[in-house]
């Protein structure tokens, strides 16, 4: 499935980041606990994550001009993740608040190799509607970014951006194998986790990405993150292979999610999607430096210093 013809419009925000934020509680131990074992925390603490919202940090950090959609819980969690978002002051912020269900938290536990058990409880986002989200926010944006939510909205957003010409990005961490299908004639960037492509799949990444080209429309990029060892993508024609930088590992949660932020800045700079990668798998890494998905953002300088000077 082609895009429709993109209508004129004034693009004001490079991307929109439309999805999940959570209130995270990170304990950072010797080893992650077994059933009935008690372990002592070495340090903890507690920061707004989720899949969009550390997508958006990230790709504000890097220099691009951001939006966010979002929902949270009329409770603590959700004055909590309020206050971290206004805080951010990203340039277009959309906070819904509803009464209908709990903000989404996380309890995350990291191991002294920086390896995770994640507890979610994901609250509020199936309660995020199409006819919620602004209009006229949705129309200034030059790609959208999706994460998981209600697969309803998430075909109602994909129907969108394909009406509007607008360029649609989808985390595809986590999704159904079902709604992946629904969802790719409609995505131009369609990027997912190793973990996510055994699960779902039982392929190699190479085989993964081919299959995700062969459901989507002419023009869609895949990829595959694979933590440690890099990222492959693939054009439908020629694949690319990115390696990752060597740092010191204390917290991988959220590197993910980062590496879409980063790439995605990228992409509204008009780069290659070998740079794309390349910058995206550089930022990812020098996160996972500190606990928590946003606290080890680096800055804009600080990823150029690791790329190669042709890529500068």
């Amino acid at each position: 499935m082609k895009k429709a013809e993109a209508r004129p419009r004034e693009k004001t925000i490079d991307c929109l980041f439309i999805g999940g934020s959570t209130q995270d509680l990170l304990m950072r131990t010797e080893e992650i606990p077994k059933s009935d074992q008690r372990v002592q925390a070495l340090e903890y603490t507690q920061c707004c994550g989720g899949v969009s919202a550390t997508a958006a940090a990230a790709h504000q950090e890097a220099g691009g001009v951001t939006g966010l959609i979002t929902i949270v819980g009329e409770d603590a969690a959700g004055e909590f993740i309020t206050q971290d978002l206004q805080s951010r002051k990203f340039s277009r912020t959309q906070i819904i608040k509803t009464s209908r269900s709990r903000s989404s938290v996380s309890m995350i536990q990291i191991d002294k190799k920086g390896s995770r058990s994640i507890t979610h409880y994901g609250g509020c986002i199936y309660d995020l509607e199409f006819g919620m989200l602004d209009g006229e926010l949705l129309e200034s944006a030059g790609i959208i970014h999706l994460g998981v939510m209600d697969e309803k909205l998430m075909l109602e957003i994909a129907g969108f951006c394909r009406d509007r010409g607008i360029l649609l990005s989808v985390d595809g961490g986590n999704l159904s194998g079902s709604l992946a299908e629904k969802l790719l004639p409609f995505t131009d960037i369609w990027i997912l986790d190793e973990g996510t492509v055994k699960k779902t799949l039982g392929m190699s990444p190479e085989d993964a990405c081919r299959y995700y080209c062969g459901k989507g429309h002419e023009g869609i990029f895949t990829a595959v993150t694979m933590g440690g060892d890099g990222a492959v993508g693939y054009d439908g024609k020629d694949f690319i292979h990115m390696g990752s930088i060597q740092v010191p590992v204390v917290d991988t949660t959220g590197a993910g999610d980062n590496y879409h932020g980063a790439f995605l800045y990228g992409m509204g700079r008009g780069w290659s999607m070998e740079r794309c990668m390349g910058f995206a798998g550089i930022f990812a890494s020098l996160t996972c430096r500190e606990i928590g998905g946003r606290k080890g953002i680096p800055s804009l300088g600080e990823v150029m210093k690791y790329m190669e000077p042709s890529d500068i």
